[in-house]
């Protein structure tokens, strides 16, 4: 029952759910007009998480990686850096047809990214957990501190991945801290 319990919660706080809903909150939230959010929704969400699933696909498919959450942390680089490719495109994105709040968000994000897969060249973080954060911070930037309860959330996903076997304690709370810091320490040095 445990185990049931944690596979639940590890796939609806998965970051292919949370992506789409840190996309609609950048796009929606940050002040974007219909034309802007019209013209960045799509190919953000093409770069940000279309194209993702169907490279994590492939690379099941070719054996580049043994399961879809990618457990093997020597498994995990190359996608990292492929996605990061991608991410990079939404940040553009972002900047060029959105406005500079969506653009510098998103290039927090970005930073996350990069400092996530550096560090899997040497260690394990929980991306379940940094997508989580990340998008949890955002919206308590963009929509104020009284939605810090949902940082209850994270705790119970890092349950779900310990009992999973799928991170240790230290891994999870590095995926939750990371993220954390950067985002609300980037904001603050944005003035956002």
């Amino acid at each position: 029952m445990q185990q049931l319990l944690a596979k639940s919660i590890s796939h609806i706080f998965s970051p292919i759910i949370a992506w789409p809903i840190l996309t609609l909150v950048l796009v929606y939230g940050t002040g974007l007009t219909t034309d802007q959010q019209a013209t960045v929704l799509v190919p953000v969400l093409l770069c940000d998480l279309v194209l993702p699933v169907v490279l994590l696909t492939l690379f099941k498919k070719l054996n580049l990686i043994s399961d879809l959450e990618i457990t093997k942390v020597s498994e995990r680089r190359l996608y990292f850096i492929v996605i990061m490719a991608l991410h990079l495109i939404s940040v553009g994105l972002l900047w060029w047809f959105g406005n500079a709040v969506a653009a510098e968000l998103r290039l927090l994000g970005w930073m996350i990214e990069i400092a996530g897969t550096i560090i899997t060249f040497y260690w394990k973080i929980s991306v379940h957990l940094a997508a989580n954060s990340f998008m949890i911070a955002i919206i308590m930037v963009l929509f104020g501190w009284q939605w810090w309860p949902l940082l209850l959330i994270l705790p119970v996903v890092a349950w779900a991945r310990v009992v999973r076997k799928k991170h240790t304690v230290a891994q999870t709370l590095a995926g939750s801290i990371l993220p954390l810091a950067i985002t609300f320490g980037g904001t603050w040095l944005l003035g956002l």
